[in-house]
């Protein structure tokens, strides 16, 4: 994994999101509901009023294949996002895992990031260290791969 994979990842909670508040809006808005005056068969004849929701039938068609799309975009945003939580799992130095964690799926400021791993506002030490610790990353990978 690089950096932009990290930095992808708050974009990818962001359209995951994104895409559920769709999936319900799709929902909401193809329902049709209006409300008739019914009555008992029976005496006594007490009229009251009763909800009635349905869909046109052109629409959920259309609803059922915008509805389809998304869940195939949501299942393989999921996925993506499952396989950054489970590298992030295996990392074995914890400061890496908690800047990344705190910068990249949280969103926060490098300020802050560095503020709650280190206890100090020190941005660049954050910085630095995962840059370190990436280009490492990057050159066992490559030395694996030639």
């Amino acid at each position: 994994m690089v950096a932009k994979d990290f930095e992808n990842f708050v974009f990818l909670k962001r359209e995951i999101a994104d895409i559920n508040a769709q999936l319900t809006k799709i929902k909401r808005r193809a329902a049709i509901a209006d409300t008739v005056q019914d009555s008992r068969r029976a005496i006594p004849y007490n009229q009251y009023t009763l909800k009635i929701e349905g869909m046109p039938k052109n629409k959920i068609y259309q609803c059922e294949q915008l509805e389809s799309k998304l869940e195939m975009r949501l299942a393989r945003l999921k996925s993506l996002s499952i396989a950054m939580e489970n590298y992030l799992s295996q990392l074995p130095d914890v400061k890496i895992r908690l800047i990344i964690e705190y910068r990249y799926l949280q969103g926060r400021s490098w300020r802050n990031t560095a503020t709650k791993v280190f206890g100090y506002p020190s941005e660049d030490r954050a910085r630095k260290m995962l840059k370190r610790y990436l280009d490492k990353q990057e050159k066992r990978s490559e030395q694996n791969a030639g």
